[in-house]
């Protein structure tokens, strides 16, 4: 339970920190070694890091997390409710395009 948290909430908190960063100031210093594609808008798309490996970090980490909290009493209805969104979400983005 404690690495299923300690891995989601690096894997969250890493994630989100990174694109919250990147979007206050896309030249930051510590941000150059990442790797970018630019959008049809003119804007930077990340494409290493957290976000090179998977297209919805943040979401593997709070899924990690919710499976932990709720690994001690058996009730697993936040991690399926959030697989659930998460599923829906990609779905409706790629059927976007």
């Amino acid at each position: 339970m404690l690495v299923f948290t300690a891995l989601g909430l690096f894997i969250f908190r890493g994630a989100n920190g990174t694109k919250d960063k990147f979007r206050a100031n896309p030249n930051d210093p510590s941000l150059v070694h990442l790797e970018t594609i630019p959008t049809a808008t003119g804007k930077k798309l990340l494409c290493s890091g957290f976000w090179g490996i998977s297209r919805r970090p943040n979401y593997l980490g709070d899924l990690l997390m919710a499976t932990a909290w709720s690994l001690p009493c058996g009730k697993y209805c936040h991690p399926i409710n959030l697989l659930t969104y998460s599923l829906s979400s990609c779905k409706s983005e790629f059927s976007a395009s």
